[in-house]
């Protein structure tokens, strides 16, 4: 959760910049990656 910037916004489809990091190197995770794992955690919070 991004509370440093109130999180992503879903409707403008603004998203924080997330790079993963491990022994082959440093890659940036796309925005449609992000957008797809942000509404998951969205529905998930909704139906508990």
């Amino acid at each position: 959760e991004d509370v440093g910037t109130g999180g992503p916004d879903l409707v403008r489809r603004i998203f924080p910049t997330v790079k993963l990091v491990d022994p082959q190197g440093v890659r940036d995770v796309e925005d449609t990656q992000l957008a797809a794992l942000c509404e998951a955690l969205v529905n998930q919070k909704q139906e508990t």
